[in-house]
């Protein structure tokens, strides 16, 4: 996707919930027209983040620019309204009004402003007709379902057509095949409007799927900062590492005897098994201990035991989760170290199998015990 410079500047934001520090001198720009999302677990900062954005929180201290305009700036005593910011809120719980139809939710943005009544019908039945719901206007709230509810909140956010549009976990409310398909909608329409997005979730698929650039946040600062597959492929910090999807460990040394760009592990839970990492970094000397992670679908899981060599392992399907797409496998290795794994659906497995594991020397990397 092809973005624009910054739109949206913060620059060391910090709050304070009395003594807990939930946001920690925060500095991030976000480019015009990306969609950039703030991911991480409950209390990491991300939803105290997009309220300051908004202005319904005041930081502590810091500034924050849109566009080359400051609408907060502590030490300067600038802190602009929110309904003067130019930008669409979707909150986590909608924020529906029961008593109002489909077309006086939409319309409220527009009639706080003193929009004329005829510009205001033109721009509600434009902001209805992108999120699907044209026939609809004179519904109640109650008669919604939430999928309605949810895209209902969306055409309020966009129909004064805001600078940036903010989410706050809009999918929560959501069971999970509704979130897949509004996943794919809200992808599809904000690529369409070509809008600013930052969107707020703890949800990685959500992330992963929607954003151009995800922050992934830990105790009111950002771990790291990335395109989402950089980030699951390339975890800068045991965090991101384990936030992101999920890791097999298993503890070792390294020894010697790898191919050029390779770093040998010998495994201390699996004696005498030795896998072989690709690494561009320096390769650690002989002896030290290490951690080596391998995401579970990187693993190939053959219905076999007569492997053996580098990369190579041999353990007992213990048990064995039919799950539609995949199987989930716990696979005991020889010491009694299990780990979980994927298989294919088309893979012909049964408990109590011996099992033969395999994994690329790209797929393996190396981290300090």
């Amino acid at each position: 996707m092809t973005v624009g410079g910054p739109i949206l500047r913060l620059e060391q934001l910090t709050k304070y919930f009395g003594a807990f520090k939930a946001l920690d001198a925060l500095s991030l720009e976000i480019d015009e027209g990306e969609v950039f999302t703030l991911l991480g677990p409950s209390g990491c900062g991300k939803t105290t983040t997009l309220r300051i954005i908004a202005g319904l929180e005041q930081p502590d201290a810091g500034r924050i620019w849109l566009g080359d305009r400051p609408i907060v700036s502590v030490g300067d005593r600038i802190n602009v309204p929110p309904h003067k910011r130019n930008m669409g809120m979707v909150f986590q719980s909608y924020a529906i009004w029961p008593h109002k139809t489909v077309f006086e939710n939409v319309a409220y943005p527009l009639r706080v402003r003193r929009v004329g009544d005829a510009e205001v019908r033109r721009k509600v039945e434009w902001a209805l007709g992108l999120v699907g719901l044209e026939g609809l206007a004179q519904r109640q709230g109650p008669q919604l379902s939430g999928g309605q509810q949810q895209r209902v909140a969306l055409a309020r956010a966009l129909v004064y057509e805001p600078s940036v549009l903010l989410l706050d976990e809009p999918f929560s409310n959501l069971d999970a095949k509704l979130r897949e398909q509004m996943r794919v909608q809200l992808k599809l329409l904000l690529k369409d409007i070509k809008i600013t997005a930052v969107f707020v979730t703890h949800d990685q698929v959500e992330a992963l799927s929607l954003s151009d650039r995800v922050a992934v946040m830990n105790q009111g600062h950002v771990e790291q900062l990335g395109a989402p597959r950089d980030l699951y492929e390339r975890p800068a910090t045991a965090f991101v590492r384990d936030f992101l999807g999920s890791t097999v460990l298993l503890r070792g040394y390294t020894g010697d005897g790898a191919p050029a760009g390779q770093v040998a592990i010998h495994l201390t839970d699996v004696p005498g098994v030795v896998l072989h990492a690709a690494t561009d970094e320096p390769v650690p000397p002989a002896g030290r201990e290490v951690l080596v992670a391998v995401r579970p679908e990187d693993v190939h899981v053959r219905a076999e035991a007569n492997g053996g060599g580098p990369n190579a392992l041999v353990g007992t399907l213990e048990a064995l989760l039919f799950v539609g797409d995949h199987y989930e496998c716990r696979v005991v290795l020889p010491g009694a170290q299990t780990v979980f794994l994927h298989a294919p659906r088309a893979t012909r497995l049964r408990e109590g199998d011996a099992v033969h594991l395999s994994v690329a020397p790209e797929a393996v990397s190396v981290w300090p015990a």
